[in-house]
């Protein structure tokens, strides 16, 4: 309910068995101000950005995923990752990672495959309609050169992919003067508040949906703010997930949206602020689900994965 409360609930009060009031965050002038355009994600907006699969495709035509990420000091990341990723609907899912964590990765999600190539070799690259960077990188120095290397190609390569940034990746890209200026508009990044304020740099939280559109303004990137109400937003336009979940305030759970969104953005003509909306709204849906099974104390990132295919599957009906 924005502003007041909904009719239906005075007139037929024993519809709404129980009722919570949920602070999104709004000040009365993001209300009255017309230049931005809210939108609630939910069932039917979420809906209208799926395509249903087609009988007769076959899996090159749902494209490639390549999830760059997953270090010793955070193996889980790239495996949780890849996990939601593989059941995203996308053709395949491939691993840019360390040798050493390959072969957990692979037992756990044996349809995943492991890219063994370099940033140099632009044509490999080629096939990957999306690309996902971040998740449980770190920030040591072999993680920033290959920050710097990712740079380089994207600055320089003809290869066109949907790019979704997270975590670690935008830790280190903070610490680069006009870091965005180096990256396409079909770009997203994938912030929790504090590693918003590292990017985008803030002395206040106040008025966090201004900060939002002044943010993508500046960079012509989508930005997606997790946190209790996930926030979508891009040029005058901000998506409010509205069903905060505190069952997904646990680790892993940002690998698991960051698999999701990067799959759903490898699939063709998607636009890489669609797959945000559906990943977000999967994510969302699958988290609920667990709670329902689980409760909230005890529902972990592996659980939400687990209710993933339900999701979907509502969706096609």
């Amino acid at each position: 309910m924005l502003g007041s409360q909904v009719m239906a609930s005075v007139i037929k009060p024993d519809v709404f068995k129980k009722i919570n009031y949920v602070d999104l965050g709004f000040k009365k002038n993001n209300l009255t101000d017309t230049r931005v355009s809210y939108e609630a994600l939910t069932l039917s907006f979420a809906k209208n950005k799926f395509t249903q699969r087609s009988e007769t495709s076959y899996k090159n035509k749902f494209g490639s995923h390549l999830i760059i990420g997953g270090s010793e000091k955070y193996p889980g990341a790239a495996l949780l990752s890849s996990r939601s990723s593989n059941i995203s609907g996308t053709g395949h899912t491939s691993i840019f990672t360390s040798e050493k964590i390959i072969k957990s990765i692979i037992k756990n999600t044996p349809e995943t495959t492991f890219f063994k190539s370099s940033f140099d070799d632009q044509s490999s690259f080629k096939k990957y309609t999306s690309l996902s960077i971040g998740v449980g990188l770190d920030q040591n120095k072999d993680s920033k050169k290959t920050i710097y290397a990712f740079l380089e190609y994207i600055q320089s390569t003809k290869n066109i992919h949907n790019i979704i940034i997270d975590a670690d990746a935008l830790n280190i890209l903070s610490s680069i003067n006009y870091w965005w200026e180096c990256l396409p508009r079909s770009t997203l990044v994938t912030p929790h508040i504090g590693e918003f304020n590292r990017i985008y740099k803030f002395k206040n939280y106040e008025s966090i949906f201004e900060k939002l559109i002044n943010f993508s303004k500046l960079t012509r990137l989508c930005i997606l703010l997790k946190g209790p109400s996930t926030l979508i937003a891009q040029n005058n336009e901000v998506i409010v997930n509205t069903a905060p979940n505190g069952g997904m305030s646990k680790p892993g759970m940002g690998d698991v949206l960051t698999g999701l969104i990067g799959g759903l953005a490898s699939l063709p003509k998607i636009k890489v602020k669609d797959a945000a909306i559906l990943g977000a709204y999967v994510h969302s849906e699958a988290g609920r689900l667990s709670r329902k099974i689980k409760g909230s104390t005890s529902m972990t990132a592996s659980d939400v994965i687990s209710f993933i295919p339900q999701v979907f599957k509502n969706l096609e009906k």
